[in-house]
């Protein structure tokens, strides 16, 4: 399925990718360069979801081509419409579909392929202050995702 064009300045890789008959995305493209700016951007990613996810902000569709990096460098999410906003930290089990379905990006995943599974999900879940058993259930169900299996050897040690 391919993905919405991504807005100027947004974190994902311009680089397109189809998906075959069967649904499953095909193995990430070979990697682009990343400039510093990208770099430093992913960095700071999993902080953001973090807050993002701490104040109950759910978005169905949730890819890189969604979250712009603006000029003073903070980010901003595009394309909200079908977003819940809600009272109170969003589940566990929310927080893996929004990574499941930005996973299933071809180039989504190469990004964060790039920028290094372990470390992406290491501080996400240290930024996030998640109890054990609810980081025990998110990394359980990453690790053994079927669609992902290149995430059972990257999260192994976390």
């Amino acid at each position: 399925m391919p993905r919405p064009e991504p807005a100027s300045g947004s974190l994902s890789v311009v680089a397109r990718a189809e998906h075959s008959r069967t649904g499953c995305p095909p193995p990430p493209p070979p990697p682009p360069p990343r400039t510093d700016q990208q770099q430093r951007a992913l960095q700071r990613l999993p902080a953001y979801l973090c807050a993002l996810h701490h104040k109950g902000v759910y978005c169905k569709a949730l890819h890189l081509g969604q979250i712009l990096v603006q000029a003073d460098g903070s980010f901003a999410l595009i394309d909200i419409h079908s977003s819940k906003f809600r009272a109170r930290p969003i589940s566990v089990n929310h927080r893996i579909s929004h990574f499941f379905n930005t996973l299933r990006y071809a180039e989504d995943r190469a990004s964060l392929t790039r920028y290094g599974l372990a470390r992406f999900f290491g501080d996400y879940l240290q930024g996030c202050q998640l109890g054990e058993k609810h980081q025990a259930k998110l990394l359980s169900k990453l690790r053994n995702s079927s669609s992902f299996p290149e995430l059972e050897q990257a999260l192994g040690d976390l």
